[in-house]
């Protein structure tokens, strides 16, 4: 099974996408998944890259796994603004730094 990763901005958490057999993601289960997303960007190398539909209503993508993709809201104050390309470790490593702050502090 292949899938994709999307960071959820909202939930702030990593959500796994299921690919279809011909590697798309219909629209209709994007959306029930993120009901609030407009569409999917992908950041790599500093290069920001608008997931765009094909004529079924899928996105298709060469998708690259070792990236984690962001979604596009339509009310800007929910995107999330990237500094830079994170891959799947760095996007980890950045959350953990977040959730483990507080409890870091606490040990001591």
């Amino acid at each position: 099974m292949q899938y994709l990763q999307v960071f959820d901005n909202q939930r702030k958490h990593i959500v796994r996408l299921i690919l279809n057999t011909d590697n798309t993601i219909s629209y209709e289960y994007f959306k029930q998944t993120f009901p609030d997303a407009t569409g999917l960007l992908e950041i790599d190398e500093d290069v920001y890259t608008s997931i765009p539909l094909d004529g079924n209503r899928n996105f298709a993508h060469n998708w690259n796994n070792d990236l984690i993709y962001d979604l596009i809201y339509a009310k800007s104050s929910n995107n999330r603004v990237p500094t830079s390309s994170m891959t799947y470790k760095d996007k980890i490593w950045a959350w953990m730094g977040v959730v483990g702050s507080e409890n870091f502090l606490t040990l001591f």
